[in-house]
């Protein structure tokens, strides 16, 4: 078979004029790798409103609602369903412990922080008791769809400086007392926008873009 695939490939050779030195059998055994990063549906704030995936949905509102939005069950939850997950799309949503159908806050990964190496040194107090550590509810992805705040694309590589100059004044999207390391500002009368940095400049990139109460 690779004999005759490498006649046909010599005679076409031939015939077109190409350099026999660029001809190189298939490699045998090897699958052609098909695989591709799921991006995730487009989460776009423009004015107070928030879509997802084509879907009008809001802080406030019904989990069923971004769930069906964002097109699948999330890939796992907290105890009590408290912290749903996609790990796939970088996106994680938390609801209310009063209300576990109403939606608090909505996150989305633009990068993911790297594991502190610390945390595997320091695994017990120094009277020998272990080191209880909270469930890592990070989504194994980062967000790689489509996140727009008012007309401005946010990705992997964009600087707070520049959301801020590109957002709609009355965001009011300002740093910290302290630095810059989770600035915030206004989704509407009733919700906010909040941001985590790499860093404590206004230039550093984003970690995590939230909508919340």
């Amino acid at each position: 078979m690779i004999l005759r695939a490498l006649t046909l490939i010599f005679t076409m050779c031939l015939l077109l004029g190409c350099d026999a030195n660029d001809v190189h059998a298939p490699a045998e055994g090897k699958a052609e790798d098909k695989s591709s990063v799921r991006s995730g549906p487009s989460v776009v704030i423009k004015y107070g409103s928030i879509n997802v995936g084509g879907h009008r949905v809001a802080i406030g509102g019904d989990i069923g609602d971004w769930s069906k939005a964002l097109g699948t069950a999330p890939s796992r939850t907290s105890e009590h369903s408290i912290v749903s997950v996609w790990d796939d799309y970088g996106i994680q949503v938390i609801t209310s412990r009063e209300r576990p159908s109403k939606v608090k806050q909505i996150t989305v990964y633009v990068n993911l922080e790297p594991h502190d190496p610390m945390d595997d040194l320091f695994t017990t107090m120094p009277d020998g008791t272990p080191i209880k550590r909270g469930p890592d509810l990070q989504p194994k992805q980062p967000y790689r769809g489509r996140l727009e705040l008012d007309g401005f694309q946010i990705g992997a590589g964009t600087k707070f400086s520049e959301i801020r100059r590109h957002a709609s004044p009355t965001r009011n999207l300002r740093c910290g007392l302290r630095d810059c390391s989770h600035p915030h500002g206004a989704l509407d009368d009733s919700a906010h926008i909040y941001l985590r940095l790499n860093g404590s400049r206004d230039d550093a990139l984003v970690y995590e873009f939230s909508l919340g109460e």
